[in-house]
């Protein structure tokens, strides 16, 4: 049986595309300690519904990656995957980031003037935060 422990540690924004409201997700993981890189393509939408399908991306990604090899051990198979943050917690974050990156796409797109309008793809492309 393994144990793995998953801590967030950064999301970004990249890769966004205005017409489709979709992007590009990069998450950096840590787990058990090692780094662990993914990608996800999204589209903004209900925050709810983003937050729960990628809390079960992370999860479903880390225990493809840890199987165990041997296919005769009963709990060898097994592997436990928990977040080092509270999971409340960590959906709660989730759910304010991508607030925030929707509140700076519709403050981009309700823009009235056109002074450095070719230049609101590349600001809301980058868009990151730390946790």
């Amino acid at each position: 049986m393994k144990n793995l422990m998953i801590k967030l540690n950064e999301l970004k924004i990249n890769n966004y595309d205005r017409k489709n409201n979709s992007f590009i997700l990069h998450i950096v993981l840590d787990v058990n300690g090692e780094k662990s890189f993914l990608k996800r393509e999204l589209k903004l939408g209900k925050y709810d519904e983003i937050v729960h399908d990628l809390i079960n991306f992370m999860r479903e990604h880390v225990k493809t990656d840890n199987k165990a090899e041997d296919g005769y051990d009963v709990l060898g198979g097994v592997v436990v995957v928990r977040f080092a943050d509270d999971l409340e917690e960590l959906e709660e974050k989730l759910v304010k980031f991508f607030k925030k990156f929707n509140d700076l796409v519709n403050s981009f797109k309700n823009r009235g003037y056109s002074e450095n309008y070719l230049m609101t793809y590349k600001t809301v492309d980058g868009f990151s935060q730390r946790f």
